[in-house]
């Protein structure tokens, strides 16, 4: 019998999921560039925004912007591409928005007063961190692929480790597996999007 072909995928799709893509990329590489750049942040104990303090610091502010750009990207590639998953997708635009404003308000430095620019860092780090797992969960039925639903769980795992690191000093251990555990999400996502399964419900 034979099988049905994979769905054409609009060009428009094709370069959106590419962006995604590749702004996950650029994130997982400036992340490991910090490590190399900036040895006296403790990567088990301190946030990835420390980052943003010290050397070569302005790349933190780049890797979160295009961590915003990449997911508001991935977001409209699916709407072009599926017509279910919606609550996922616009939970997964806030996701970008949110990031893309927290690029802009760097975090306070430790042991200094707060500011509103600290203020709105926290904040909107704290809605990206909990509406990316849920956008995650409720793409299930439109990511069909292995990858993007074993990512999903790995992500829900991380975002229940990063809740509970703090209290045994591992915060910053677990807050980087989150953003390495996203940013592989983002990438298997935008590769299902790319290659969707064969009958899948494309437009």
């Amino acid at each position: 019998m034979a099988t049905a072909a994979p769905a054409l995928i609009p060009s428009r799709s094709r370069i959106l999921a590419t962006v995604a893509l590749t702004t996950a990329v650029l994130d997982m590489v400036v992340l490991v560039a910090f490590h190399l750049l900036q040895p006296a942040v403790d990567p088990i104990t301190s946030a990835t925004s420390e980052y943003v303090s010290g050397t070569a610091g302005v790349l933190s502010q780049v890797a979160t912007c295009a961590v915003g750009i990449g997911a508001l990207a991935l977001a409209a590639a699916l709407r072009t591409v599926s017509r279910t998953g919606f609550a996922g997708r616009v939970l997964l635009g806030v996701f970008g928005a949110a990031k893309f404003v927290q690029a802009f308000f760097p975090i306070d430095a430790p042991g200094t007063e707060t500011t509103t620019a600290g203020l709105v860092h926290n904040l909107t780090g704290n809605i990206a961190f909990f509406v990316l797992p849920i956008a995650a969960l409720l793409l299930l039925g439109t990511l069909r692929r292995r990858a993007p639903v074993v990512l999903t769980w790995l992500l829900l795992a991380t975002t229940v480790a990063v809740l509970g690191a703090d209290a045994v000093g591992a915060f910053g251990l677990a807050q980087r597996a989150y953003l390495v555990t996203a940013a592989l999400w983002v990438i298997a996502a935008a590769a299902a999007v790319v290659r969707p399964r064969a009958g899948s419900d494309q437009r």
